[in-house]
């Protein structure tokens, strides 16, 4: 079976192991690209957060074997302390309506209800279950496990890895690769993700669902230097403001291709 093109170049990249920190493990195999290498190479360290409790339970066997590995069950946001989850239940999926779900079904676990409703249809509202669990911002979980830097962050959160990202400043803690889930983030959201990490002096590749950024300096940034990465993460924080940003760039962008194709188009009707 080919190998997943995030395997692939993480594993290039970090042929010497690494220290990670992944957000939403879900059972550690189902549609993991870190699986691969977590589960074979010992060189490669760090926490695994899930919050949903049978699937905790599941992440906990699949890494049995495993040495160098901590596990969280709890949510991860930018601000601490109790948030709702939503998610289908085990037993639901194991009943004949469950079973005839997508396999996907059981790895959406959201802060929001309608972002699982989404999915199946308002059929399947009144199937979505609730659980109250306590929230650490990544800050935190790196402090709780001595985690004083970082290789590789993974966010795989059901739409949340925008907000959770927005809260790292990568003035204090820069991540030599991050992975976040891009497909359930909106075009403002995806925007300002890839603008950040591109100011923080990052290189992107991407694909429909997921971006995979990766570090291209190794000093840490200096005063001027941070200045685009500032500004960007300042809008980060104010959708609006953001929003009437990117419509006012496509604008200049359409205006500047129309005077490019006017002024060339005459030069070269000349």
């Amino acid at each position: 079976m080919k190998e997943n093109w995030i395997t692939t170049t993480l594993r290039k990249e970090f042929s010497e192991g690494a220290v990670f920190l992944q957000v939403g493990s879900n059972d550690g195999q189902s549609g993991d690209p870190l699986y691969p290498i977590v589960a074979q190479d010992p060189q490669w360290i760090g926490v695994l957060v899930e919050p949903i409790p049978y699937l905790f339970s599941r992440l906990k066997e699949t890494y049995a074997h495993r040495k160098g590995l901590q596990f969280e069950n709890c949510l991860v946001s930018d601000q601490p302390g109790y948030r709702e989850l939503y998610f289908l239940p085990e037993s639901y999926l194991a009943s004949e309506r469950g079973r005839q779900l997508p396999s996907w079904a059981g790895q959406l676990g959201s802060l929001s209800k309608e972002h699982v409703t989404r999915h199946f249809g308002e059929s399947l509202a009144s199937e979505v279950h609730s659980l109250s669990l306590p929230c650490v911002t990544l800050s935190d979980l790196c402090r709780k496990h001595e985690l004083d830097h970082l290789d590789v962050l993974h966010l795989d959160t059901e739409g949340h890895d925008f907000v959770i990202l927005r809260s790292l400043s990568m003035l204090v803690l820069s991540p030599r690769a991050i992975l976040f889930e891009q497909k359930h983030l909106t075009e403002t959201e995806q925007f300002l993700a890839k603008a950040c990490l591109k100011a923080a002096g990052y290189s992107l590749e991407c694909d429909f669902d997921d971006v995979l950024a990766l570090k291209m300096r190794k000093s840490r940034m200096s005063f001027w230097e941070s200045l685009p990465y500032r500004a960007t993460r300042f809008l980060s924080f104010h959708p609006r403001l953001a929003t009437t940003t990117i419509r006012v760039q496509k604008r200049l962008r359409k205006a500047g291709g129309r005077l490019k194709r006017l002024f060339f188009g005459q030069r070269s009707a000349e």
